[in-house]
């Protein structure tokens, strides 16, 4: 394509999280990700603090992004609530 034999592209994207609770996720090498959380304790499930920075490439001047969140595990699937019709 015309214009574009000379594009270039850089980024990152780095990613911390810690569980409160005292949780850890097992690495699977098979699919090369974390499992997901498995919460200790039934009453209060797993707590995790994490945030994030980003920046990828465009046609402006990169800028980067940051993401913090705290997330919670339920022991078991919590229901989605049925719609009233």
């Amino acid at each position: 394509m015309e214009g574009f034999e000379d594009l270039e592209a850089t980024g990152y994207n780095v990613q911390l999280a810690y569980t409160l609770t005292g949780e850890s996720r097992s690495y699977k090498l098979d699919g090369g990700k974390f499992d997901k959380i498995k919460p200790e304790n039934k009453r209060t499930g797993a707590w995790e603090s994490s945030t994030a920075s980003t920046t990828s490439p465009s046609t402006r001047p990169v800028s980067p992004r940051a993401v913090m969140s705290v997330r919670w595990t339920a022991q078991k699937p919590v229901p989605r609530p049925t719609p009233s019709v």
